[in-house]
């Protein structure tokens, strides 16, 4: 017994040096994404200092004509692409109808349907909604469920043209977004536009099957590294545990497996009685170890 703390303690320290070198890891990452993000908001201020400054020094009179001039030249895109254009003063909302989309991509033309483009004024807000051919719930290949579209590389600008109100440019650039496909990113491949792809074994089924016939627990014993689900399976199947020292005794090839240091810190965050009423005393951080040592 007495040689058995000294090794407990070794095997502690090892696993709390581990845990602290993953955790300036992960830090570290966390740092540099959080300064990429102060440097996109001081970006977006010096923009909104900027249209706040050009739009306060705009006489009434010329906002009254350039909002006229943005009206023509909204109207120039009807009848193509444009079939129509709704105007909503009190919600301050421009809602474009367009005409068919078809996007060429290799060599072959896919029809993606007809759109609605909502653009809200007061918010900044724009959602695009597919009238005429959603696919599993997805307007585009490159806009969400909800309408909201992913604009990549032209997100700095379509914001640019939001603070100035530049509706006319706003919409050309939208309508072209429409008409372009990125196979980097897609929140759906533009293939499921083709009323004759065959989906039977494409892998985004495949796996959405698997995850919703599965367990936690299963994802983790899991070795397909392919799948979207993976990646954070044993973050799913820890928090899934009643208990956390239910991951003392688990086989399975999992951080938290045998991981007597994250067990004893989930308990610290919950109300569970915690390592008082725990049964394994061969743990470093239960009462009886302490004693012991």
């Amino acid at each position: 017994m007495a040689g058995t703390v000294p090794k407990l303690k070794q095997f502690a320290l090892k696993e709390q040096i581990r845990t602290m070198k993953s955790d300036i890891e992960s830090n570290s990452e966390e740092i540099e994404a959080k300064l990429n993000e102060i440097k996109e908001f001081s970006s977006k201020n010096y923009t909104l200092s900027q249209a706040i400054a050009s739009i306060e020094n705009l006489p009434e009179g010329i906002i009254r004509r350039k909002a006229a001039t943005e009206l023509e030249s909204l109207m120039e895109l009807t009848p193509d692409p444009v079939s129509h254009i709704e105007l909503s003063a009190h919600e301050s909302r421009v809602s474009v109808y367009t005409n068919e989309i078809y996007i060429d991509y290799e060599d072959y033309d896919y029809y993606m349907g007809r759109f609605r483009i909502d653009i809200q004024l007061s918010s900044s807000v724009i959602k695009i909604t597919n009238l005429e051919k959603p696919v599993k719930g997805y307007h585009h290949p490159h806009v969400s469920q909800d309408g909201t579209p992913c604009l990549g590389n032209i997100s700095s600008t379509v914001y640019y043209l939001m603070l100035h109100q530049d509706i006319y440019q706003l919409v050309t650039l939208l309508i072209q977004f429409l008409k372009s496909y990125n196979e980097q990113n897609p929140y759906l491949k533009i293939n499921y536009w083709d009323p004759d792809y065959e989906d039977e074994n494409d892998p985004i089924d495949r796996y959405e099957s698997c995850y919703e016939d599965s367990s936690a627990y299963d994802c983790v014993i899991c070795q397909d590294s392919n799948c979207p689900y993976h990646e954070e399976a044993q973050e799913r199947c820890h928090e899934a545990r009643q208990n956390p020292n239910e991951c003392i005794n688990c086989t399975a090839d999992c951080i938290y497996s045998g991981n007597y240091d994250a067990c004893f810190t989930a308990q610290m965050e919950t109300d569970t009685p915690g390592c008082r009423a725990c049964t394994y005393t061969d743990c470093p951080h239960h009462t009886e170890a302490r004693r012991r040592a």
